[in-house]
């Protein structure tokens, strides 16, 4: 339900997974976002790629099949609206870094780049949530799961 960012793309050969990974690494760096890249088995290399940009901010992974296809989503709700940007701008980076990439923005950023429209998004969803635990005292909001996602709230 919150705001969520979801991506989908598609490396150009298989052969360029190694340079993208390399690439998006610095790039995580440089914002000083904690990353890891990510092993489908330890003797083989890596196949993706997850970068973590704020605490209340899902991980941002990248994770390729086979055919060098990715999807994924990051929600950016509890983050505050300058790390939402900060995730596109990132975003905007990776792009030109693949064959095919497209994203899918609830909060509208990506497309229009109005900041009003984003805090709009941002605090429709959060009076949703604060309704939900204002009218149930069991509900529990920003429920952090171990795999990192976050749930906006529940009963």
């Amino acid at each position: 339900m919150g705001v969520t960012i979801h991506f989908e793309g598609r490396l150009r050969t298989g052969a360029e997974l190694q340079e993208f990974l390399a690439q998006v690494e610095v790039l995580a760096r440089k914002r000083q976002w904690r990353h890891e890249r990510l092993y489908d088995r330890p003797d083989r290399p890596a196949t993706g790629f997850v970068t973590y940009p704020h605490p209340e901010c899902e991980p941002l992974k990248f994770a390729f099949d086979q055919k060098g296809r990715l999807s994924g989503w990051v929600k950016t709700q509890f983050a505050g609206p300058e790390k939402h940007i900060e995730v596109v701008e990132f975003l905007r980076q990776v792009q030109p870094l693949l064959g095919k990439f497209g994203v899918r923005d609830k909060s509208e950023y990506w497309a229009t780049r109005s900041k009003d429209t984003l805090l709009s998004h941002i605090d429709a969803i959060n009076e949703v949530i604060r309704e939900a635990v204002e009218n149930n005292p069991s509900v529990r909001s920003r429920v952090h799961l171990a795999s990192g996602r976050i749930v906006d709230y529940v009963e």
